[in-house]
């Protein structure tokens, strides 16, 4: 019976570790996201577009619809089937851009990485 008791509590807190790490981390996203993103993407409340669109209020946002940025046909299709920028949608972007809105803008190849692509997700959270 204590074995069963035992392994129930380490499934529990395998269970709550990996809920923690899904969520991401924003200190680390946001120096990931200044690392790779900031060269393109104003990530500040001045929302000012550079060569791709700011960031500022992105998450949870319909696609396609950052004032004054001129986007790709493409990606103006994709606002048709992707509804907005979900924790989900921003994964699948940010792991392959080019795989989820073919012959976009975009030119970076992805983030790799899921705990990177979750940390950046929460930093995106953030700026609203």
């Amino acid at each position: 019976m204590k074995k069963i008791a035992l392994i129930a509590v380490a499934a529990a807190f395998a269970i709550v570790g990996s809920q923690a790490q899904a969520a991401g981390d924003v200190a680390a996203g946001q120096k990931s996201a200044t690392q790779k993103c900031a060269t393109c993407h104003d990530m500040t409340s001045k929302k000012q577009n550079k060569v791709g669109p700011y960031l500022w209020g992105i998450s949870g946002a319909a696609l396609g619809k950052v004032e004054g940025f001129k986007y790709s046909e493409n990606h103006l299709k994709a606002g048709g089937e992707i509804k907005a920028w979900d924790d989900a949608n921003l994964d699948k972007y940010l792991e392959a851009p080019a795989k989820v809105i073919p012959n976009n803008k975009m030119a970076f190849a992805g983030l790799k990485d899921a705990a990177e692509r979750a940390n950046v997700i929460e930093f995106l959270k953030t700026l609203k």
